[in-house]
Formats: C-alpha cells, sequence, structure tokens
C-alpha cells in the first residue's frame, strides 16, 4: 500500500510490524545472528563448553523451540535459561551470551528507508503511529533499535508480545492494542510482512 492509498483511508491510526517492514538485518534472519555469534565465540574469551561453542548456531535454535513448547511467547531470557540448564552455565556466563546476540543485532540491523519516510509523511498527515512486534528481545531494546533507525518517536504506541504475553498469530495482541488504543478494528490499517501474524 502506497502514501496516497493510506492518505486516501480513513483509518486514524497505522501500525507497523517492526522487523523485516521497519528494520532488517544485514544478515538476513535471527539465525544469520546466531552463525556470527558462533563466529565470535571461537574468539571471545567467555568460559564455555566446548560442545556449545562449535555448535552454538543449532543449540540457540533448539533452545528457542524448546523454550515455545512451554509458552507460545518467550522472552530472550527463557531461551537463555534453556541453554543455562543444560550446560551448567554461570549466571554471568548466560548474560554475557544475551548480551553478545544483542550487541550483534544492533550492529547488523538498518532501517528500511522507504517505510522510515513513510512514517514522516503520515506523521505530516497527523496519523497515530503505532508498532506492534511478536519478538522474544526486550521491549526497550527493540524501542531502541527503533530509534535508531529513525523510525520511532516519543508517543508511538509500541507493543511487543514478549511484554503483554500475547501475540499476534493468535490475535490476541491486536486485542490488547485495541483496548489501549480505545479503538476499533476499522480504525487501523497494519502493514506488515508476514501474511499469518500481520493480518488484522
Amino acid at each position: 500500500m502506497n502514501l496516497e492509498t493510506l492518505i486516501q483511508t480513513s483509518a486514524k491510526i497505522i501500525s507497523f510490524d517492526v522487523f523485516d517492514t521497519v528494520v532488517t538485518r544485514s544478515v538476513g534472519t535471527p539465525k544469520g545472528i546466531f552463525i556470527l555469534m558462533q563466529e565470535q565465540l571461537n574468539v571471545l574469551q567467555i568460559s564455555i563448553s566446548e560442545e556449545l561453542r562449535d555448535h552454538f548456531h543449532d543449540l540457540r535454535v533448539e533452545a528457542e523451540k524448546e523454550a515455545r513448547k512451554k509458552s507460545p511467547e518467550v522472552t530472550l531470557q527463557d531461551i537463555y535459561q534453556i541453554i543455562q540448564n543444560r550446560y551448567a552455565l554461570p549466571e554471568s556466563v548466560t548474560h554475557s551470551l544475551m548480551n553478545l546476540e544483542m550487541t550483534l543485532e544492533n550492529d547488523h540491523i538498518a532501517p528500511i528507508h522507504n517505510i522510515v519516510c513513510l512514517l514522516d509523511q503520515l506523521r505530516k498527515d497527523q496519523r497515530r503511529i503505532i508498532f506492534i512486534s511478536d519478538m522474544y528481545l526486550p521491549a526497550d531494546f527493540i524501542k531502541h533499535l527503533l530509534k535508531k533507525a529513525g523510525a520511532y518517536q516519543e508517543g508511538d504506541g509500541f507493543y511487543v508480545s514478549q511484554e503483554y504475553k500475547k501475540t499476534k498469530v493468535t490475535g490476541d495482541l491486536f486485542k490488547e492494542v485495541f483496548r489501549a488504543e480505545q479503538c476499533l478494528p476499522a480504525d487501523i490499517i497494519h502493514i506488515g510482512d508476514n501474511l499469518h501474524s500481520d493480518y488484522l
């Protein structure tokens, strides 16, 4: 949907998915970040087992799958708790791994420029902008990435699944948005990249 079409609609609120809609990773997917982590773990002086160091990518993917068996929506801490328990890691090492993942996410994120320009135009047209994401990363960190990309402004709406323990894919996070924004579904146009979870 282009700017002209958006402006012509009566929707008071325009909502955006975050990853691969407003910002994108230079490595393509989260798994690209895990590969970079595995490479760095072979250089950094983090005290972990050889198995974890040499197979980190696969083990990180497995840990997330295991965490999601307990709950459909998980946090980064939930995922690394699985790894910590499996490898008897000290708390400090677990935090080092989590910080490394967020550092690499920060280093490899980039704005999708035409969307950032679209956000600016919509604000000029007095539309309310909100961001909605199903994501395990901390909400404050995601907001930081959006600010870094020039996409987020103070006062924008911001809803992250792991903070509300509700997801877009079930529709429950959208219901939370309608309640918080005091609006009806017809008042919002949502823009995202996933037909399954970004369908309002």
